[in-house]
């Protein structure tokens, strides 16, 4: 099964060393799970964008993009189960400073 990790901030922006650990830490997760065939892909997001609400209605700025409720990033991640996909999330270092929201991928046939 594949899963999506929503990556989203707990609102508490990391210092600079906080990042460094941070990244520090991160790199050596998604190559440890990148070797077992688990982690697919995961990239942060830029810190603006659009939101969309109805066909009309765009909105380029807002809360949507800060604190608690900017989504940071993703990560792509191939399990067998949700069980896994929890065990394998539970470990990154990005729970840290933020909250990860773990999706199944329905898959189109």
């Amino acid at each position: 099964m594949e899963f999506i990790l929503i990556v989203k901030s707990k609102g508490v922006e990391p210092t600079r060393q906080d990042m460094q650990v941070l990244l520090q830490n991160y790199g050596p997760w998604m190559q440890k799970y990148s070797e077992t065939g688990n982690y697919l892909a995961g990239s942060p997001f830029q810190k603006d964008g659009a939101l969309l609400k109805g066909e009309n209605k765009v909105h380029m700025e807002g809360d949507f993009l800060e604190g608690v409720n900017l989504l940071t990033g993703y990560i792509h991640l191939e399990a067998e189960n949700l069980e896994r996909a929890i065990k394998i999330s539970k470990e990154c270092p990005l729970l840290d400073f933020n909250d990860i929201t773990i999706m199944p991928i329905l898959e189109m046939k």
